[in-house]
């Protein structure tokens, strides 16, 4: 296409007449034809067209330095990662002007001037149209920065960086770069600009900054480099995960993504023998299976097609969920000990859940939360119950449930424990009457 492109550029340059039978004999002369300049033209097309354009001086650095580090299997497509980002730059407003070869084809002057204006035109009108879409809730950004918020959504059926049709969310958009990160960008402008104060909206550069930012980081190649920067910073928390996305890339993705499509749920990790595990077809559905904080069994999202990397999350119509995720409502994790002591919280009275307990705790207090919350929620007069009340329903609801379930989860000899303690404190109280 780009060499028939040269071919009318240079049957333009002459003194035929547009459309007719010489003009068009000049092109197919010239297709046929072409000059030197022209088939060179053409390659260099082709080459970045399919993101195989040579790397220029910064992204030979960083292919030196990823070698040198013994990087690779972290960072494997290195050419191609780079290019994509740097076509992706060319479309970008303010960030065009950082690549160097979108300054050579503007000072260059003429059609490549013309496409390189063409480019940053087309980029910044996606932009805006997608910062008004994320606006009025038809497409979504990265996930909220209030971790509770986040699970809300989650239970709720909402999903980041996905577009709204109906009431399903369809998730991957970001997989098709290079649009995919400007969509991406301008989506999460516009959600930073909501979770971000007056003050802070007046510094510009920095709500753009974060947001490429963090487009960048969530892009799907780029999460090896990620979470190897997150395992370094706070091994605490992300060593692990780190770790078991290392072992579970042992198995090929192909046989990781057809282990997936076939199990109807998601299901727990816990170190790296079962990150293996879980790309394994057949063998993953022995794991156990995650449960939501309302003590439901979490469903693998569905694709559009087999294979898809687009998937369907349905927005949920149970009231209970769709509240929580309107107050930002979650409760904590799962905790991994129970105190064994009513009133007691010290380390020597702390009981360890082994993962089955952890189970029982989870579906016990979501499930005894969610038939207490509907029963609110559905009472006349719930809509006019302030917002800060609502959370303080719900909050008291699972810190009910939670013991309950607690006790539940305790062995029959924990759960003795346990009776006996209610009862010497029961009889204490009494004494000092």
């Amino acid at each position: 296409s780009e060499l028939y492109a040269l071919a009318f550029r240079d049957a333009a340059s002459t003194k035929l007449r547009f459309g007719s039978s010489e003009f068009n004999r000049h092109v197919a002369e010239r297709v046929s034809n072409p000059t030197p300049e022209m088939l060179e033209a053409s390659q260099k097309a082709g080459m970045r067209n399919t993101f195989n354009a040579p790397p220029g001086d910064v992204s030979t650095a960083l292919g030196l330095f990823i070698k040198n580090a013994h990087l690779e299997p972290i960072i494997p497509f290195r050419r191609t990662v780079g290019n994509l980002f740097k076509e992706g730059a060319r479309m970008t407003p303010g960030l065009h002007l950082a690549v160097g070869e979108w300054r050579k084809d503007f000072a260059a002057g003429g059609a490549r001037r013309d496409m390189a204006l063409a480019e940053v035109t087309v980029g910044g009108a996606l932009m805006t149209a997608i910062y008004l879409a994320t606006q009025s809730g038809s497409i979504t950004g990265g996930d909220s920065p209030d971790p509770k918020q986040r699970t809300a959504d989650l239970a709720a059926g909402k999903r980041p960086y996905a577009v709204k049709v109906g009431n399903e969310y369809i998730t991957g958009y970001q997989r098709m770069a290079p649009y995919g990160m400007l969509i991406g960008m301008a989506a999460d402008l516009q959600q930073i600009k909501q979770y971000t104060t007056q003050e802070e909206h007046d510094r510009l550069a920095t709500m753009i900054g974060t947001a490429i930012a963090k487009n960048v980081t969530n892009q799907t190649f780029m999460s090896g480099v990620t979470n190897l920067i997150n395992a370094a910073s706070d091994a605490g928390r992300y060593g692990e995960p780190y770790m078991e996305s290392l072992a579970g890339s042992l198995v090929p993705g192909f046989f990781g993504q057809m282990a997936r499509e076939h199990d109807p749920l998601e299901r727990e990790i816990e170190g790296a023998f079962e990150a293996i595990q879980a790309r394994i077809p057949g063998w993953r559905e022995g794991l156990r299976p995650k449960i939501d904080v309302f003590g439901e069994h979490v469903p693998t999202p569905e694709k559009l097609w087999y294979g898809s990397p687009f998937g369907i999350s349905v927005l949920s119509t149970d009231k209970v969920r769709t509240e929580a995720m309107r107050i930002g409502f979650a409760p904590a994790l799962t905790p991994k000990k129970l105190d064994a002591k009513i009133g007691v919280s010290t380390k020597d009275t702390e009981i360890t859940l082994t993962p089955e307990q952890r189970d029982i705790f989870a579906t016990t207090s979501g499930q005894m939360a969610h038939a207490t919350l509907e029963r609110l929620v559905s009472a006349p007069g719930w809509e006019k119950i302030p917002q800060l009340r609502k959370r303080q329903l719900y909050e008291r609801a699972f810190e009910i449930s939670r013991r309950q379930a607690g006790i539940q989860a305790l062995t029959p000899k924990e759960r003795a424990t346990e009776q006996k303690a209610i009862i010497d404190r029961i009889v204490k109280e009494l004494r000092e009457e």
